[in-house]
């Protein structure tokens, strides 16, 4: 946002509407020199905040007519009681477990043993491709959406909410369209077959993660024995997925998140750790399992399909890790492999270093990406993998259903040019990238806001990062990297050793490095710079040391040996 001020008549030329963010003028639109300037409210308030976010990434906005006219129709035409070939599971025991306010029930889990005693996976998808139909106005609103974006305090959804939190949802006690994926497990979680089908569920009850996680702890007050039954095979089952994954080398990155608590006006009044219980595994090692599945499939029908890829770190990336990491006391080989960066991790787990190492390491990897090439997942350690399980927020996810549909009804797969593929995931990562960019910088603005109210507030920080102006020290509690300057470190003269990735006290000998704790004072906030300014609130200096330097730098004083 510019000041009106700000608008030259260069600016007025250009453009016919600039939109700003003034805070003087009370009225909604104001002309200057020619151009119309929009007012996006109060500065600070959640709701100009939020606009402005949506503005500075382009997000879209309301639905048009005839998306939701399509929408509508597809909600009175649709008839749970007409199964239309699908398999009627509504019978089953299926649970959802999902954040506390969440609204749309994409996915939901079944298990039980067959005649051999083998464990049988089920995940029930949400059946979207049979309300949105290619090429139709709400089909095309939705491939150029992308993908749902979650903003603090708002959803901008993909699809319009009578679809996204209605039909589609897999709301409890209602039946649903589906697409399910059954799994069966030998006792060490291997895959011995796989199948699929078009089906209809009742989802017995709708669980949050905490609730689950309760009621596997023991608190099942409220809970029906089949439910707390499947709970515990649930977590059966999942913890011998993941160690089976694991074994084959996939990546776990222990990186903490936080999550903002807002009052009803928008204001952010704390940051808390989120929950990260073990049902948010369970969910994750499920999913990974069903995507994987059906990768799987869809190559053995050797049809394009949009594919979720990530690429093998390159030999700079891994160079570049193997030296930051040497300045922790580890040493990594030319060519590190997933076992080596597993080892790394396990190696780093609950130390002071663990949040700079796995930072380290997630930044040494490419992003993930949605396109039709076959080179696997390298964090997954999955040859096949794609998006399945999220049709209701994720379009790769819909173009998935539809190719799965055609197999499901014995039709050959539509040959999908590998061109229009291509072009279609280089725009779902790039509106994917977008929304998680426009998250990071609100959750940065709002929780920035709420620091102005706290200067000269201590916190604990971890150093993420060095350079020759200063270190950047992430709050534990709230998130958010501050800046420490050089001449905000403590009495000493200061230089920072690109070489061994560590700021250095020429007086003192004091050497401050990555991952290391430090206690800070917030100095100041700068909202529209995205800034935050800490000191350092305990001397990083060791006057110990210092002292034992000085006497050593004294020369010793010449004395006469006594005959």
């Amino acid at each position: 946002p510019i000041s009106v001020d700000d608008i030259s008549a260069k600016d007025a030329k250009a453009k016919d509407k600039v939109v700003v963010e003034i805070i003087s003028y009370p009225t909604e639109k104001y002309l200057a020199r020619g151009v119309i300037v929009e007012v996006l409210g109060k500065a600070g308030k959640y709701a100009t905040e939020i606009k402005s976010i949506i503005r500075q990434y382009h997000l879209p906005g309301e639905f048009d007519s005839e998306c939701l006219k399509q929408a509508r129709r597809a909600a009175d035409r649709f008839s749970p009681e007409a199964l239309n070939g699908r398999q009627d599971i509504t019978d089953k025991v299926i649970i959802t477990i999902d954040p506390p306010d969440a609204k749309d029930f994409d996915d939901a889990i079944s298990i039980e043993k067959d005649a051999d005693g083998h464990w049988v996976l089920g995940v029930h998808i949400a059946d979207v491709s049979s309300f949105v139909t290619p090429d139709s106005p709400l089909d095309v609103e939705a491939r150029s959406r992308g993908n749902s974006a979650y903003l603090p305090g708002r959803t901008i959804p993909m699809l319009p909410e009578i679809l996204s939190n209605g039909i589609c949802s897999l709301q409890p006690n209602q039946k649903r369209y589906a697409k399910s994926a059954y799994l069966t497990y030998d006792r060490d979680a291997n895959i011995i077959s796989r199948s699929f089908a078009n089906s209809v569920i009742n989802s017995s009850q709708r669980l949050t993660y905490v609730q689950a996680d309760r009621i596997l702890k023991g608190h099942t007050k409220g809970a029906s024995p089949e439910v707390i039954k499947l709970l515990k095979d649930m977590e059966t089952v999942s913890r011998a997925i993941e160690k089976r994954r694991r074994n084959n080398g996939m990546l776990h990155l222990d990186l903490p998140e936080t999550e903002l608590v807002m009052d009803k006006s928008g204001r952010v009044v704390d940051v808390r750790p989120a929950d990260d219980s073990y049902p948010h595994t369970m969910i994750e090692m499920f999913m990974v399992e069903a995507n994987d599945a059906v990768a799987a499939l869809l190559d053995r029908l050797n049809v394009p399909f949009m594919r979720r890829i990530h690429p093998e770190p390159d030999a700079l990336s891994m160079k570049n890790l193997a030296k930051l990491v040497r300045a922790f006391g580890f040493t990594l080989p030319r060519n590190p492999d997933r076992k080596v960066i597993q080892d790394l991790l396990a190696r780093v787990k609950d130390a002071d270093c663990s949040f700079a190492v796995n930072l380290a390491v997630l930044r040494s990897f490419e992003k993930a990406q949605y396109a039709p090439l076959n080179i696997g997942h390298f964090a997954l350690a999955s040859t096949h993998y794609c998006h399945f399980t999220s049709p209701i927020r994720r379009y790769a996810d819909l173009m998935v259903h539809r190719a799965l549909e055609r197999h499901l009804r014995g039709k050959s797969a539509l040959k999908e040019q590998e061109q229009s593929l291509a072009e279609a995931g280089k725009h779902i990562t790039f509106t994917e990238q977008r929304a998680e960019d426009a998250e990071r910088e609100l959750t940065t603005v709002l929780t920035l806001q709420m620091l102005t109210g706290k200067i000269g507030e201590e916190i604990d920080c971890v150093i993420t990062g060095m350079a020759s102006f200063g270190v950047f020290a992430q709050s534990k509690k709230y998130g958010v990297e501050g800046l420490i300057r050089m001449e905000d470190l403590g009495s000493d003269r200061w230089q920072y050793d690109a070489k061994a990735q560590c700021i250095v006290g020429e007086r003192s000998g004091t050497n401050i490095r990555l991952g290391q704790a430090v206690k800070a004072r917030i100095v100041s906030v700068n909202v529209p710079a995205r800034q935050l300014n800490v000191a350092v609130a305990e001397p990083l200096i060791d006057t110990k040391v210092r002292k034992k330097q000085g006497k050593r730098g004294k020369k010793p004083r010449k004395t006469k040996r006594r005959k």
